[in-house]
């Protein structure tokens, strides 16, 4: 049995409360199909984008070191391991995922660009979208939040 992944989004959907109930979705829908069997569904109050320039994402993903195990994310500028290469917690260690380095990234952007993209032009069209721009999450992430409590009672 093979679900698509809308299908199977919706149908977790359908069993949220909507009405007392606030959700957020994280990199979904990813192509217009699947924005549209949303929308069939939901009336969706805010989509949330974060422009951010390619090469910024590029620069931070090549800094980006994983704990497999736990999950646990490092970054050698931003927030280091007590200890090059190993995990704080286990000391065991660190990789750099394939997909974070450089050439993997573009083509995420890539693909990005000709599936995603879509999506949020559909969102803008309806009005929906709000675009963030920026590089710096601590610059970002205030100005995002006072909008979301501005035009939601949270």
């Amino acid at each position: 049995l093979i679900l698509r992944k809308e299908t199977m989004v919706i149908t977790h959907l359908n069993g949220v409360n909507m009405k007392t109930n606030k959700w957020l979705l994280d990199g979904f829908p990813r192509n217009v199909s699947q924005a549209t069997t949303l929308d069939r569904g939901f009336d969706l109050d805010l989509v949330i984008v974060l422009n951010i320039p390619h090469e910024e994402i590029v620069e931070r993903l090549r800094h980006r070191m994983v704990h497999l195990p736990s999950g646990r994310s490092y970054h050698s500028l931003w927030n280091p391991p007590k200890n090059e290469g190993k995990d704080d917690e286990t000391g065991e260690a660190l990789i750099v995922r394939d997909d974070d380095k450089p050439e993997q990234v573009r083509e995420r952007l890539r693909v990005y660009e000709e599936n995603t993209k879509p999506v949020v032009d559909h969102y803008e069209a309806l009005k929906k979208a709000v675009i963030f721009t920026g590089t710096e999450s601590d610059i970002i992430w205030p100005v995002m939040k006072e909008h979301i409590y501005k035009n939601f009672s949270l």
